[in-house]
Formats: structure tokens, sequence, C-alpha cells
């Protein structure tokens, strides 16, 4: 059984740890992914689905001092990449989430590939900053996909929840940036390491990463 351990870090992100020790992350840049826009929903046009979708993985990619990259790959070179954001219907989660990412990591943490589904049945996404902003809910579900897990930061792209109009999260937050930094530093800082603080539990090696979606910010009791 494989066993990924979660961290929090001095920073609001967390990011999760195999038993090995050693963080999810991408074992070599750059990474190929496919947009698969067919199954969205009829108000969302296709040409506002892929520019949410590939402004979504460039966000990560403007992050200064990192070594991330990806590069997209046109349908029917399938064969190339296993990497995938789709819309997805009927919709097999419960029905508040907006969307969710999977990665799959080996025994020492390398991420071999990840698919970002996309909740096509709500009738509430927008890509004119009026509903659930598209946009940011990619933006955040690719921060999955390259390892980072939620942060505590209530600013950040990769906070747990968010609510409709939230267009700033398409923009990393200083925390977000952190982030990816300390998973992706620069060639000439790979002998930098940081020591991983208290641990929060696990799961297995296929990782929906820890659940990670998007969904109706709740309203918290009293």
């Amino acid at each position: 059984m494989i066993i990924a351990l979660m961290a929090t870090l001095a920073n609001a992100y967390e990011v999760a740890y195999a038993e090995t020790g050693d963080p999810h992350a991408w074992p070599t840049m750059p990474v190929y992914w496919q947009a698969h826009p067919s199954a969205r929903p009829a108000y969302i046009g296709e040409g506002d689905s892929n520019f949410a979708m590939y402004n979504a993985v460039a966000a990560w990619e403007e992050v200064d001092q990192v070594d991330i990259s990806f590069v997209p790959v046109q349908p029917g070179n399938d064969s190339l990449v296993r990497n995938h954001i789709s819309w997805t219907t009927p919709w097999p989660y419960p029905d508040d989430q907006l969307a969710l990412a999977t990665r799959w990591v080996t025994t020492d943490g390398r991420i071999q590939s990840f698919e970002i589904f996309v909740n096509a049945e709500r009738e509430d996404w927008a890509t004119d900053g009026f509903g659930h902003d598209l946009q940011a809910a990619l933006t955040h579900e690719v921060g999955h996909g390259l390892g980072l897990e939620h942060s505590m930061d209530a600013e950040a792209t990769m906070y747990p929840t968010t609510d409709e109009r939230e267009v700033y999260r398409r923009y990393l937050a200083t925390d977000d940036r952190q982030g990816a930094r300390f998973l992706y530093p620069p060639f000439e800082n790979l002998g930098c390491q940081v020591a991983p603080a208290a641990q929060h539990g696990g799961w297995l090696a296929i990782v929906p990463a820890a659940l990670m979606l998007f969904g109706r910010r709740r309203r918290q009791s009293s």
C-alpha cells in the first residue's frame, strides 16, 4: 500500500509527502496536457472554455523563480499525453463540488499524471465574473495537479472553497507562489531543502488531491 502524508509548512500552503519523505512533484518538465471541452454546458462557449483552461495553466508557468512549464497537446495525439482537463457529465461526485483533481504518484512522490474533472451539470459557471468563475476554479485544480494541497490563506487561489464572483482567484496570491517555489525551485537551488512540519494523515497513491474541490462556501454555524 502506498501512503502519502500531508504536511503544513511555515506558510499557509500545504503539500503532500510520500512515505520516503519526498513531496509530491513532477520529476521533469514540461508537463504535456490536453483540453476536453466537448461536454461543457451549452451556455459556456468552446472558446471561453479553452481560454479558461489555457490561462489556468499559464498562471502557474508565470510564477518567477520556478521550474514549471506545460505543453498543450491537440486532440488526435492522445497517446502522447496522460494529463487531461475535462468537462464531466454525468457528475459522479457531490452536487456542490465545482471541480476535482486526481493525481497519480510513485512511492517516492513523483507525479506521473493528473486528471481534472469539471462539473458540467452546474448552471452557475461564468467567464464574465457573475457566477462561479471557471478560470479561477481551474487554476485551483491545476495547482493540485502540480502537487499542492489546500492553503489556509483565505485570499489564496488554493483556499479550499470559493464563492460566486471571486474572479481574483484567477491570479495567484503570494502564498500560492511560495508553494510553487517550494515544489519547483530553480535548478541552481535544488540543494536547498525544507523540513516538513507536523503530519496530517494520509491517503492512497491514486490521490484524489485531498478531495480537492472548489465548492460553494458553506456558512459557518454558531
